[in-house]
This record gives structure tokens, sequence and C-alpha cells, in this order.
């Protein structure tokens, strides 16, 4: 794709301004997903339970031992040669088979715990996109607010020289330009700001200058079946995982009521010379079960500890679940709602245009005062910076409800 293209081009080549280029959204997933801290932070976590697993099947493993040396004596100056191997095997192990499942359910935790970390990032990451496109359009805005409030000025003092306006009116008009102009230095302010976020949000240490497209605003995609999003939100697998693992430790736990079985099959040679040629073998089993191991309430009091933490965990999952449901439908009433303002701001925003446009007419030919025409300015510049800001709220509101969703980086 063209965009990985470039994407290698901004890795390679970043000792200047970084991302000449504009970055869509899916770019900046893919770097996110190659750089972010927390990300890869997790990811590692994930590895050492994975690798935990496969340490934890070790116990049920056959295992063979295989030893040779020589020894010399005083009282036996010929010296021995000595070889030996030994296989043993747990028959019979509850406790090691507990263990493993522990582990695994340990592995699983930290697999959903990836996918919640992964969801938080996308929201996190959207949030700052957010914020910078809309900062960019924001310093568009206010560049057409200075040329207005520029344009109203020129005007005011036209008529203030010709004695057909008065000289507060003209330093009002004067004011408001450099207020204009004030704040277009604090959105490009506002618009570095964001680029510095979004690139410690990267996992970039340097300054960056990214430009990034245009964000439409979404209506809500209908869900058909709510019970199977929350099911599989992020949020609910971690609950899920954390009562899985807290069940196999009480399992563990119970385990050691149980005795265990193991058989051992050891052969050996010994002689004068290498290799020996004297042989002997031993096979044994063994049956061990511990009665006050640790002492006599000493078991029965961890199986309660793990038994009272399976039953927190069980009502935790079920919390969680409400509160997914409830977050799921407060986020999608709010994206409706941020929706149907950006459509008001719209036709506000239209209808203040026309009313500027004919209040300038009536203004320069006398017919309006300055007060109205003054005011039907400032509805203009206020319209403008409110469509602005609901659209941004609106898509915010989306970003909220894509998490809500359970939405992850690897979704985009």
């Amino acid at each position: 794709m063209a965009w990985k293209g470039k994407i290698i081009a901004a890795l390679c080549f970043s000792s200047g301004p970084l991302w000449a280029v504009p970055l869509t959204w899916p770019e900046i997933v893919e770097l996110a997903l190659q750089q972010n801290p927390s990300l890869l932070a997790q990811r590692k976590s994930v590895e050492a339970n994975e690798a935990a697993v496969r340490t934890s099947r070790n116990s049920v493993l056959p295992q063979l031992d295989l030893s040779s040396g020589y020894s010399e004596s005083k009282g036996d100056p010929s010296g021995q040669w000595n070889a030996a191997g030994e296989a043993s095997l747990n028959v019979f192990d509850k406790g090691a088979y507990a263990d493993m499942a522990v582990s695994a359910a340990r592995r699983d935790s930290s697999v959903a715990a990836l996918q919640l970390v992964s969801a938080e990032i996308r929201r996190d990451l959207r949030e700052v996109y957010v914020d910078l496109a809309f900062a960019q359009e924001e310093v568009d805005v206010a560049k057409r607010i200075y040329e207005l409030r520029k344009k109203n000025a020129e005007l005011v003092s036209l008529k203030y020289d010709s004695g057909r306006e008065s000289k507060g009116n003209m330093l009002k008009a004067q004011a408001e330009l450099k207020e204009a102009l004030v704040s277009t230095f604090k959105t490009e302010r506002a618009l570095k700001q964001a680029q510095q976020e979004l690139g410690r949000q990267l996992g970039r240490e340097e300054k960056i200058e990214v430009v990034v497209e245009p964000i439409p605003v979404h209506s809500p995609s209908l869900i058909e079946d709510l019970d199977l999003v929350i099911d599989q939100h992020p949020t609910l697998r971690v609950s899920k995982a954390v009562y899985r693992e807290a069940q196999k430790s009480l399992a563990s736990e119970r385990s050691l009521f149980w005795p265990t079985l193991s058989a051992r099959y050891s052969r050996s040679f010994t002689g004068e010379n290498y290799f020996p040629s004297y042989a002997q073998w031993r096979v044994s089993g063994d049956v061990n079960l511990p009665i006050f191991s640790g002492g006599p309430t000493a078991t029965q009091n961890r199986i309660q500890t793990a038994k009272a933490n399976t039953e927190k965990a069980e009502i935790e999952l079920m919390a969680t679940r409400l509160e997914v449901q409830t977050n799921l439908n407060q986020a999608l009433t709010t994206l409706l709602d941020r929706i149907d303002e950006v459509t008001v701001q719209e036709d506000f925003l239209e209808a203040s245009k026309q009313r500027n446009t004919e209040s300038n007419i009536r203004y320069s030919i006398g017919l309006m005062n300055y007060e109205d025409w003054e005011r039907a300015g400032t509805d203009l510049v206020n319209y403008e910076r409110g469509y602005v800001r609901s659209r941004r709220e609106a898509a915010l509101a989306e970003a909220a409800w894509d998490f809500a969703k359970g939405r992850s980086l690897e979704g985009l």
C-alpha cells in the first residue's frame, strides 16, 4: 500500500521536521502499533507469561539425567569409572496440573489486558488526532475571522474619516481586529501543542510537525447483537480472565490435599576401565501425601483465601458487565446528541453568513446602525467557532463510542 511507503520514509528520515506529507488515520495507527511504549510493554508482558506457561509444563514431562565420572582413593589406587542414567516421571500430580492451569490463566489475562491497552491507546490516539485535525481547522477559521475583522475595521475607519461614524465605534472595531490577530496566534500555539502530544502518543521524543486529514462526522452504525458486543469488550474480557485465574488458583490450593505419585528408573555402571562394564539398575515408585505441611490448618486457610478471592472476582465480573452495558448506552446517546448539534450549528452558520452579507450592504449605504451591523458580524464569528467546536465534540463522542464498543488499534 502507498501509505506504508510513506511510513517507512518517515521512520528512516527523522533528522529534520518529520512527515512533510499529510498522514491519514490508518498511517498513524500503524505507527502506534509499532512504536507506542505502553503497547510494546504490554506485549512483553504477554511474552513473559507465555514463557511461564511453557516452563510450568516441565513439571509433568519425563526427566532424564545422565552422569559420568572418575574417582580414585588412597586405598584403591586403581581408580573407578562410573556412568549412570536416571529417568523419572510424575505419574500423578494434581498440584502440577493446577499450577499449569494457573499459568495459562495468567497468560490469558495478559492477552486480555493487551487488547484493553490497545483499545485505550486507540481512544487516546483518536482524541489526539481529533484535537490536531480541528486545531488545523481552527487556525484556518481564526485567519478567516481576522480577514473579516480587518475588512470591518477598514470600513468603520473610512466612515469615521468621513464623519459618519463615532470614534468609539472605530476604536472598538480596531480592538476586535487585534483580538482576532491574538486569536490567530493562540490557535497556532494550540496546533503545535497538539502535534507534540501526537508525537508522545507515537513514542517519539523529537519535535514533529504533522498534518492530518480532516475528520468527517459519521452516524453510528447500529448494533444488532448488543450482548455479543458486551461479551467481546476488552474490559469484560479482562474481568473474565481475572475470574478464571482466581478459579484456577483455588483449584491449585485444593490440590494440596491430593497425594502425588512418581516413578523412577536408574541404571549405573562401574569399573576400572571406561566404559565400565559392571551394571546395576533400580526401579522405584513414590507416593507422597502431606499431612501437616505448613501446619494442620495452613492449607485450609489458603483455600479459604483463594475461595474469597474467587467470589470477589465473580462479583466484580458482574459489576463490569453492567458498567460496560451502561457506558455503551451512554456513549451512543452522547454521540447522537452531538451529531444533532452539528446539524443545528451548520444551519445557524449558514444563516449568519447570509445575515452578515446583507448587513454589510445595508451598513455601507447607511441603512443600518453600527450596533446592529456589529452584532451580525459577531454572530458570524461565534457561529464559525461554534460549528468547529460542535464537529470536534462529535468526533470525540465518536471516539468514545468506538471505545465503548471495545474497538482496538488492530480494528483501525
